[in-house]
């Protein structure tokens, strides 16, 4: 993923819930400018997944799957790290939604009850 500074930007991270904003970390924000020229040189070269930050390129890298691969001879020599690099990132990933896992029952809870006329 691409995080940039758009028209909206201001507005989705006022109404983006905390669990949210604590996944998505303090990653380095674009301008729309930077954005697209990293979308754009991806792009040239043919990439499948386009990201802006080392920690998310090594968790592509992780969970390619069948998709094309952005570096096949780096990701061949760093293969035997990509395991405990991203088993330790998704750790810490389901720490954090466990730790909201009470309000985002409240909150479902909340949402899913009918309203009642009377």
């Amino acid at each position: 993923g691409i995080n940039a500074e758009y028209g909206g930007f201001e507005e989705e991270n006022r109404r983006k819930p905390p669990l949210t904003k604590e996944l998505e970390g303090g990653g380095a924000l674009l301008t729309a400018e930077q954005a697209s020229d990293i979308l754009f040189a991806g792009l040239k070269k043919g990439q499948f997944a386009i990201t802006s930050e080392v920690p998310i390129e090594f968790l592509r890298m992780g969970g390619n799957s069948i998709q094309p691969r952005n570096y096949p001879f780096l990701e061949f020599l760093i293969a035997p790290l990509l395991v405990p690099i991203t088993s330790i990132v998704r750790g810490y990933m389901d720490y954090v939604v466990a730790s909201h896992s009470e309000q985002l029952r409240l909150s479902l809870i909340h949402i899913s009850e009918p309203t009642r006329p009377y």
